[in-house]
């Protein structure tokens, strides 16, 4: 596994959300809204996934996310 693999197994519930809901294309507004919690927090649960994913940018984390829940079926 690679270690940014192996950073997706660490997100939180909430982080492995956030990520879901970045996957189907919303916003942060509407992470807010749908999360009921602060745009403020919403970008720090992005700055933890990118961190623990250590992936550059959203698109990378997502696609890492991706690859990872096809190999890690719930």
């Amino acid at each position: 596994m690679e270690k940014s693999e192996s950073g997706v197994a660490t997100l939180t519930k909430r982080e492995q959300h956030v990520i879901e809901l970045l996957h189907k294309g919303m916003t942060y507004g509407e992470i807010s809204t749908e999360c009921r919690i602060a745009v403020g927090t919403v970008k720090q649960h992005v700055h933890h996934i990118l961190h623990k994913m250590e992936a550059p940018n959203k698109t990378v984390a997502i696609n890492l996310w991706l690859d990872w829940k096809k190999n890690n079926p719930l």
